[in-house]
């Protein structure tokens, strides 16, 4: 419920703004109205005031006045100034009172509706960050808590390809550890692959992220069910769902929970991610299939934010390459400076490169080399330095721009 005041010390106009607007377009649900700073007070007093629309010009208090007191009592109200004087003097001071606009008057009604419905947007926008933040900060704190478990380790361990996983070899692990495995009990795998940030984070900051993915990853993949979640020495999180009382989730249920799984990262946690689903396989087997799931996470460049299921009739296919006979005339028009006809050859090239079933990840880096030496060598004749092309950023890595097909063309629009 958001709740509204307008204070005017002229009564047509104030009942006109009451009355003759259509607040509930705005998303506003109760109107309160007052005729002085006084009776304003009274109001914000009694009653949990979201934004005030106030006059400026009124005799005695003035709406700056009013501002004055309720940023001392009740800072997070949005005031929205109307003034019959378009004085910048005026949209200064209400600039350093912190107003949220000003607007003058006679205010039309559709120019209420649209600042205000601003300000409702900005509003939950902040109870929005609100809630992150309280997510962010407990997860923060039982991350600062949180101790590495002994079957945690165990796994790590299991899956590392300095060893082989054979029986005799998972019971000395399961020994060392404390842990109680079946070597033939099964296990569906899952690879978690973050494929991007959409917000920049400093490294303390993705570690409680990578935490926090985690584990939503045991509370929606897992649930009740047994399991487990961590991260690999690559930097990949796996989840393992263990088989019990000889049931254990099939892949397609696994798949539909994932779904859910990367809408819910990308709103919560700022980043854009896909996940792999592997087959039910003993934890004898676990190494060959984990092996497969990241193989299909490394070919993967052009489908983001996706749950791709594992199918072994698919996974013979061999790498295709394409002829790229576009250098040199992709050289041409950027010595030239064409930069129109640059654009659009190499919106052409992208096109080609999507419609390819069998793109590779190799394609992506031939690409990448390929227009670097077509910038290059310009670059230097020009005595220009690559890093003045990302003023106060650091150079993309060829890891980071060859992750995905998205991402060379944004890199390579951006580098035009």
């Amino acid at each position: 419920m958001r709740n509204l005041l307008i204070v005017d010390d002229e009564v047509y106009a104030l009942q006109a703004m009451v009355e003759g607007v259509d607040w509930q377009a705005a998303g506003i649900d109760q109107i309160y109205s007052a005729g002085d700073a006084e009776e304003a007070r009274k109001i914000l007093r009694a009653n949990a005031i979201d934004i005030m629309i106030c006059d400026i010009e009124m005799p005695g208090e003035t709406g700056l006045d009013l501002q004055s007191w309720v940023l001392k009592h009740d800072p997070g109200i949005l005031t929205i100034f109307l003034t019959g004087h378009a004085l910048f003097d005026y949209a200064q001071t209400a600039i350093k009172l912190s107003s949220f606009d000003y607007v003058l008057k006679p205010a039309p009604a559709d120019q209420l509706i649209k600042v205000v419905t601003q300000a409702v947007e900005k509003i939950k926008d902040g109870e929005q960050r609100t809630r992150t933040n309280e997510v962010y900060e407990t997860v923060y704190k039982r991350w600062q808590t949180h101790k590495p478990l002994l079957t945690e380790r165990f796994w790590k361990d299991a899956i590392s390809q300095r060893i082989t996983l054979t029986e005799q070899r998972l019971q000395e692990l399961a020994e060392l550890y404390g842990a109680e495995i079946d070597p033939q009990a099964r296990v569906l795998p899952i690879v978690i692959s973050v494929e991007e940030w959409v917000r920049d984070f400093d490294l303390r900051d993705e570690e409680v992220l990578e935490y926090a993915l985690r584990n939503a990853a045991k509370e929606m993949l897992l649930g009740d069910k047994p399991g487990e979640v961590f991260q690999d020495q690559s930097g990949l999180n796996i989840v393992l769902a263990y088989e019990q009382d000889g049931i254990i989730p099939s892949a397609s249920e696994v798949a539909q929970r994932c779904q859910g799984y990367i809408q819910e990262c990308g709103t919560y946690f700022y980043c854009r991610l896909s996940c792999y689903v592997g087959a039910p396989v003993a934890v004898t087997e676990l190494q060959g299939m984990l092996n497969e799931l990241m193989d299909m996470e490394r070919r993967n460049i052009k489908e983001l934010e996706e749950v791709f299921v594992y199918d072994e009739r698919g996974r013979d296919q061999e790498d295709r390459f394409l002829p790229i006979p576009w250098f040199s005339e992709l050289s041409i028009l950027f010595e030239t400076g064409k930069v129109g006809d640059l654009r659009e050859r190499v919106d052409e090239i992208f096109e080609l490169l999507a419609a390819q079933e069998g793109l590779s990840p190799e394609m992506l880096h031939l690409y990448y080399h390929a227009m670097l030496h077509v910038v290059y060598p310009l670059l230097h004749q020009k005595n220009v330095s690559i890093r003045s092309l990302y003023p106060g950023e650091r150079e993309p890595e060829e890891g980071m721009v060859t992750r995905s097909l998205p991402q060379l063309k944004q890199w390579d629009v951006g580098s035009d």
